[in-house]
């Protein structure tokens, strides 16, 4: 499987953008944290290796407390939660807080 396809398995997971907002929002959230704001649901766990393997998202164990987990963006997830932002703000007739569109870019309107 290609990284491309991979990235785009990770991020068609349900709550996977809502997991990159809340990262977006709030950086180096414990992994509890983000199960008791975006769900509960059984298969977080599974959903947050998936954007790990994907390349948007690092975990790391508290090596002093090993059932504690931190999770932050990556590069690359922060570039992507910052264009979901983008995307919600232009859907909301808000003005884009990030602008990572192409200023060559013309439309077709």
């Amino acid at each position: 499987m290609s990284p491309q396809q991979t990235g785009i398995d990770a991020i068609e997971e349900k709550h996977a953008i809502a997991i990159l907002l809340y990262l977006l929002n709030h950086p180096r959230s414990l992994k509890s944290s983000i199960y008791q704001n975006i769900s509960t649901n059984p298969r977080m766990p599974e959903k947050l290796s998936k954007l790990e393997n994907a390349g948007l998202i690092n975990m790391t164990v508290n090596r002093f407390e090993k059932n504690s987990t931190t999770v932050s963006l990556t590069p690359l997830g922060r570039e992507t939660a910052q264009l979901f932002y983008d995307a919600v703000q232009v859907m909301e007739g808000q003005p884009r807080k990030y602008n990572l569109v192409d200023p060559t870019y013309e439309s077709d309107t």
